[in-house]
């Protein structure tokens, strides 16, 4: 057994067939350069003094750091690897001493950057952990465009074909969500904002129509078949309801079992992709901001991909 490396708090063991290590996991290209993201960043004493600075424009900062290899000398994901896109493989890369990804999106004027203000992202970014990962950098052979993520050559991951749901499983999945306990907790709620509202306003009856948006989808693969729901509260800035939510349910004739937590799902959220990532039968979630597991846990978050923005929303 290899050593443990500390990762925000959390223990992942690598080497061996028990290890915690995914079974594949997302990739991230930055100014053209491909990036596997293991997870969390480590600890930051084990990270090195100087830093690779991978870009600074248009309000985008990212470095590689390096970090005292706390493996020994044999690293996981050794080897090719494999990269996929919604509809398969695209490209093989092989992967890098691992290192310290950092990125973040943040107003930093048109003047080029001082030594001293990169090294204070790079010190931000170890108090403030969303902004690291643990990565490896990748040496592609070929165009890995529309890459999602990687897993190693012997690995079949299931990837799903996300599709519109006909109007007979749109009114079925909407039934069984309008019964879920978290959708009456957001109902009673926007009765109590729609009371308060003008009747010029012309509010809809049901909260799920107050938002920019209700996507009913299928995906298929592997000989399964999903529904996801999700109501997208991305209406930006100022007084209104917000309310939203994005549930999960097996597909099995016409029946639809409920994956997500009946009372605390994620936050309602737009997906491109879904593919199974951990090989446990279940899919994971391709959204904007990064990969959302379906769990029965309350409100679990997403593996986040995108870097943290520091700008005004508004």
């Amino acid at each position: 057994m290899r050593p443990r490396l500390l990762v925000a708090g959390a223990a992942l063991v690598a080497g061996t067939a028990s290890a915690e290590w995914p079974a594949a996991a997302p990739v991230v290209s930055v100014e053209g350069r491909w990036f596997l993201l293991l997870g969390p960043a480590p600890a930051a004493e084990l990270w090195g003094p100087k830093a690779d600075t991978l870009v600074e424009a248009n309000s985008a900062l990212a470095y590689a750091v390096p970090f005292a290899n706390a493996w020994g000398e044999q690293p996981p994901w050794t080897g090719a690897v494999t990269l996929y896109g919604p509809a398969g493989k695209v490209c093989q890369a092989t992967p890098g001493p691992a290192l310290v990804l950092i990125r973040t999106e943040q107003d930093f004027g048109e003047e080029p950057r001082t030594a001293e203000a990169r090294q204070a992202s790079i010190d931000a970014a170890k108090a403030r952990p969303g902004d690291a990962s643990l990565a490896l950098p990748l040496t592609a052979a070929g165009s890995c465009d529309g890459a999602l993520f990687a897993a190693p050559p012997e690995a079949r991951p299931a990837i799903y074909k996300v599709s519109p749901a006909d109007k007979g499983l749109r009114e079925r999945a909407l039934a069984a969500f309008r019964a879920l306990p978290a959708y009456a907790d957001h109902a009673k709620a926007y009765a109590e904002w729609r009371a308060t509202q003008p009747p010029e306003a012309k509010t809809p009856t049901h909260w799920e129509d107050a938002g920019s948006g209700l996507l009913i989808n299928t995906l298929d693969g592997n000989g399964k078949r999903f529904v996801v729901l999700s109501v997208v509260d991305d209406q930006g800035c100022g007084d209104f309801f917000r309310g939203n939510a994005t549930v999960v349910f097996a597909l099995e004739g016409k029946a639809l079992s409920l994956l997500s937590n009946p009372k605390r799902p994620p936050t309602g959220t737009s997906f491109h992709a879904a593919a199974d990532l951990d090989d446990d039968g279940l899919p994971e979630l391709f959204t904007p901001t990064g990969v959302l597991p379906v769990t029965n846990a309350p409100a679990q978050p997403e593996w986040r991909t995108a870097p943290p923005s520091y700008l005004c929303p508004c």
